[in-house]
């Protein structure tokens, strides 16, 4: 993957900001979390340009299931969706460039994920003590 250009980063950045989720999921084979950001809009071309610029397919087009008001279906969406490091990476990158809003949501999510990590990197690995506070900074 080529390195993405400041100009791609900015307009990524608001295309997040405008259109965009941050989200973190509960992992059940582990029990920890994952960091997920994810992009869902009906412009094809735009769609195809966020895909290209984080190096991640586009899925789609699909239908909406919710119908309009009048009962007429939405238009067809495409969607994008990066989890797990590369969506922590991907959201430490686009990080500053973000409102408060989602700088905060996004550090919350950063946070949980990197606690719920670390919680089960050392367990798997035996180093966990059960006894050991969970605001401890490990």
């Amino acid at each position: 993957m080529a390195t993405p250009s400041l100009p791609d980063l900015y307009w990524l950045a608001g295309l997040f900001e405008g259109e965009g989720s941050i989200v973190y999921e509960r992992q059940k084979d582990w029990k920890g979390c994952a960091v997920k950001l994810q992009l869902t809009m009906t412009d094809e071309d735009v769609m195809r340009r966020a895909g290209a610029i984080m190096d991640v397919p586009v899925y789609g087009p699909y239908q909406p299931p919710v119908l309009k008001k009048d009962g007429t279906p939405r238009k067809m969406a495409w969607n994008i969706s990066i989890g797990g490091s590369h969506g922590a990476a991907w959201g430490m990158t686009l990080y500053v460039l973000l409102g408060q809003r989602r700088q905060a949501r996004l550090r919350e999510i950063l946070t949980a994920w990197r606690i719920s990590g670390s919680r089960q990197y050392k367990k798997r690995r035996g180093l966990y003590d059960t006894k050991v506070s969970n605001t401890s900074s490990d």
